[in-house]
């Protein structure tokens, strides 16, 4: 999933294409609104790119559907064992063959499967979900601006129902009548009883059959695809709530292989010059493949050099 850093795109698929007897395929969807020249992976073989784009701005849920329908389009053209969801500023903290040897032996779905309410299902330093994410179920979501939502229950006098109107009228006044024709004459929103709704971090790494069995669910319950367009954030839980409903629980391990690092607030921090001893510990960690975020060229110079000269270049159980 990409918008921008096309150069750091470049070279990870660079370096995860130097495995030996690795075939891996890159699959890349690019933004709509996207500018950014993209056409130098042309080069790189088994790049392909998503023909379907969608405007993926943060918490809209196009995030989730510009992600499911890459994975109908790839599976419509190739075979593989599995999907490692990736943004642009992932990085892999170890080499292509240690990453293969690894999901070769774990044979599960790598995802966090949180079932809701919970207070904090991203595992997020001081993020609460309000209600334990039941509003994210219950209610309409309306985009203020680019980093604010806010959220709507048809017909219900609560307090967090008062401060989501304060919110509006403090971000995007214009919108109240809008919310106000919501409150009053939508319908409740019920999430599929069928469901058990789940929380999580929208990047996984998922086995095909895992794959087959989401593509195969969104193409029989086309209503489920219209109750999630007014979901709050619905890649938080798109993904996860499928998987943990269709996959046998024992075949899912609850970890995205990946260290992120938090700022103060709840937004990935980039990794920077200050981090190496951070660095070091994420690449000679058994569990972190990938780390996020980086936005630097110079960085991710530096990141794949470390991961080069790591001694950790089998995996292997008995390690």
């Amino acid at each position: 999933m990409a918008y921008k850093n096309a150069s750091i795109v470049e070279k990870t698929i660079s370096f995860l294409s130097a495995g030996s007897g690795v075939n891996d395929c890159f699959f890349l969807h690019i933004d709509k609104d996207s500018i950014e020249d993209f056409s130098s992976l042309n080069k790189i073989p088994n790049v392909f790119f998503a023909q379907r784009r969608f405007r993926t701005k943060w918490g809209s849920p196009e995030l989730a559907f510009a992600v499911a329908s890459s994975m109908i389009e790839l599976s419509s053209f190739t075979k593989f064992d599995y999907v490692v969801l990736l943004s642009e500023s992932d990085l892999p903290v170890k080499t292509p063959d240690y990453i293969h040897a690894f999901l070769q032996n774990s044979n599960c779905d790598h995802i966090l499967c949180n079932p809701l309410p919970c207070e904090n299902p991203l595992g997020v330093p001081n993020c609460k979900w309000i209600e334990g994410g039941r509003r994210r179920i219950a209610c309409y979501s309306f985009r203020l601006n680019d980093k604010n939502i806010a959220t709507v229950e048809p017909r219900s006098l609560s307090f967090n129902n008062f401060k989501q109107l304060i919110k509006v009228l403090r971000y995007n006044p214009m919108l109240i009548k809008d919310i106000m024709k919501c409150f009053l004459f939508a319908k409740k929103r019920e999430h599929p009883k069928s469901l058990i709704p789940c929380g999580g971090h929208q990047w996984f790494i998922l086995r095909s059959t895992t794959i087959k069995r989401i593509i195969n669910y969104l193409e029989s319950h086309p209503d489920y695809i219209e109750y999630c367009k007014d979901t709050q954030i619905l890649d938080e839980i798109f993904f996860s709530t499928l998987v943990f409903n269709i996959v046998d629980h024992s075949e899912i391990d609850n970890d995205i292989l990946r260290y992120i690092k938090w700022n103060s607030g709840n937004s990935p921090d980039c990794f920077n010059e200050s981090d190496y001893s951070l660095l070091q510990q994420c690449v000679s960690s058994k569990n972190t493949l990938l780390i996020r975020k980086v936005d630097s060229i110079q960085m991710t110079d530096v990141i794949l050099n470390i991961v080069k000269k790591s001694s950790i270049e089998h995996y292997s159980y008995d390690t």
